[in-house]
């Protein structure tokens, strides 16, 4: 990552009419500075209103709470650092923790986030391991429940992250370091389901993650496959934020346009109710797909994706009464009660993704 790739891959989101742009790890001056690199004229701020005179959102990448050995604030507070039967942590990348349960390093990393928050950043992606062991008697924790309190220390600096910038989201990347369990889901608008950037890899996820969170909650990373472009993208028009990891700037005409269709039905079809989820869709033989618990209308949009191994097999959809649509062509046909029964005939003539809903009437 440097300023000039960043600049191009403004552009080619502005093109596509995406909403957030996150510069990903390498825009930092160190791991535990969050400043930008001096590379970046006019730092974060600059970033930020060039982000926003697009039209766009600002996302960062930031390993809040890691510092690494070079860094100024490792070298300036050794004493901040997270330790372990008298020696200091190598975490992630070979990172040390900043103890979050001391409370002047945890104090320092809530004032380096608000500082970015205040710069312009309007969706942190919170990465690597924040969340660690501590047994440091100089520490103003019990040395006995270090991890606890590190995991307290983190939650206190998200809610008063959220109590100064409520419009801020986060995003949940690697939990911490430590397993997502509730505590992590509520401080968290979003988490990372998989982080292979695959499809198929990521409609396993959203299945997962399905099973007891919001579709929403399910963000969903897609870097570029040798896969036909709609087989590619089905899986990613149902669910949480999408985010686009592949040579956007390097796309061809076509492929853009795809997209750009993609897209707008994942606009259309997302939803902040907390009680929708992503279910496997209820078909009469195996196929890869992903359906949406019906909106308060009935209407349900179900995605699938059709593989070498389907082509000519017969495969339906048991969709349910109403006027079925093709999201992709917009071309719309009535299905009777007795279709319903059957289920709707998918088309398997070639490998594709098809992106089909329903709707009650």
């Amino acid at each position: 990552i440097d300023p000039d790739r960043v600049e191009v891959f403004f552009e080619a989101a502005a093109d596509l009419g995406v909403e957030v742009v996150t510069i990903d790890k390498g825009w930092e001056e160190n791991v535990g500075d969050w400043v930008a690199h001096p590379s970046y004229v006019g730092g974060v701020p600059a970033l930020a209103q060039r982000v926003h005179d697009r039209g766009l959102r600002l996302g960062l990448w930031v390993a809040a709470g890691n510092a690494a050995p070079e860094s100024r604030v490792a070298l300036k507070h050794p004493e901040w650092l997270a330790q372990w039967r008298g020696k200091r942590l190598l975490l992630s990348h070979r990172n040390h923790v900043i103890c979050l349960g001391h409370k002047p390093g945890a104090d320092a990393v809530l004032e380096q986030l608000d500082t970015l928050a205040r710069a312009g950043m309007d969706w942190l992606l919170h990465d690597f391991e924040t969340i660690a062991r501590c047994d440091a008697t100089h520490h103003s924790h019990d040395a006995a429940t270090g991890e606890r309190a590190a995991a307290a220390g983190w939650y206190a600096i998200l809610r008063e992250l959220r109590q100064r910038h409520p419009d801020l989201v986060v995003e949940n990347c690697w939990n911490g370091g430590r397993p997502l369990d509730l505590a992590m889901i509520a401080h968290h608008d979003t988490t990372i389901g998989d982080d292979w950037c695959r499809s198929e890899t990521n409609r396993v996820a959203k299945l997962g993650l399905g099973r007891y969170l919001p579709s929403s909650w399910g963000t969903a990373y897609m870097g570029d496959e040798e896969l036909p472009a709609r087989s590619q993208l089905a899986p990613y028009l149902i669910g949480g934020p999408w985010v686009l990891m592949g040579n956007i700037a390097g796309w061809n005409a076509e492929h853009r346009e795809t997209v750009r269709r993609a897209l707008d039905i994942a606009r259309r079809w997302r939803t902040a109710d907390r009680a929708a989820r992503v279910i496997e869709p209820d078909t009469d033989a195996p196929v890869a797909g992903l359906v949406t618990t019906p909106r308060a209308d009935g209407s349900r949009l179900a995605a699938f994706v059709i593989s070498p191994d389907d082509i000519g097999r017969t495969i339906r959809w048991r969709s349910g009464v109403g006027m079925l649509c093709d999201e992709w062509t917009g071309a719309r046909r009535v299905v009777t009660a007795a279709e319903a029964e059957r289920g709707v005939l998918l088309d398997t003539s070639a490998p594709t993704g098809l992106a089909l809903s329903i709707h009650p009437g």
